[in-house]
């Protein structure tokens, strides 16, 4: 598979990455020097471990830095667009359901309350809540939280729709 030249970006991503490792091998070799001076021969070995960790590292990304192809490198950047594309419009919908909810304890004060009262009743009423959050099933918890979240009237189905898709890319 033909080489792919690193972006500005990405080459200055690594030129930072091996300067932060490099920094970090120095102080816990300088640490690690100073701890076998002083006697303290157990944190002496574990500071040494440490800094051979960081070393591994360090060769683990410049392999990975040389074995790059251009399908790697699409395969990546389509993954982050995705990943983009689905945080950000969640992120939006997170900040403005916030934002709505304060704005609307301000405003509405008592309806608000009751919203989120009723809300809070509906899930605590379903038994199979807390089952569903001890199994990790992320999909079936979620429907109940979109369900009780649409019959307290907090939200519409629609608005819905695109954070409940987000979460479950995010829980599954």
């Amino acid at each position: 598979a033909p080489k792919v030249p690193l972006t500005p970006r990405t080459a200055s991503y690594y030129h930072k990455t091996y300067a932060i490792l490099k920094v970090l091998r120095r102080a816990v070799s300088i640490a690690s020097v100073e701890a076998s001076a002083a006697g303290l021969v157990d944190l002496a070995m574990a500071l040494y471990v440490v800094g051979e960790s960081l070393h591994f590292v360090n060769l683990i990304l410049k392999i990975r830095r040389m074995n790059v192809t251009k399908t790697i490198e699409e395969k990546r950047s389509e993954t982050m667009k995705k990943i983009v594309d689905i945080f950000v419009p969640m992120h939006e919908k997170v900040s403005k359901i916030g934002h709505g909810i304060s704005e609307r304890m301000k405003s509405h004060g008592k309806k608000a309350r009751v919203k989120l009262a009723r809300f809070f009743e509906i899930i605590l009423k379903d038994d199979q809540f807390f089952g569903y959050l001890e199994k990790r099933d992320w999909q079936n918890f979620l429907l109940i939280v979109r369900d009780a979240t649409i019959t307290a009237k907090i939200m519409n189905r629609d608005s819905f729709d695109q954070l409940y898709q987000s979460g479950l890319f995010v829980f599954n």
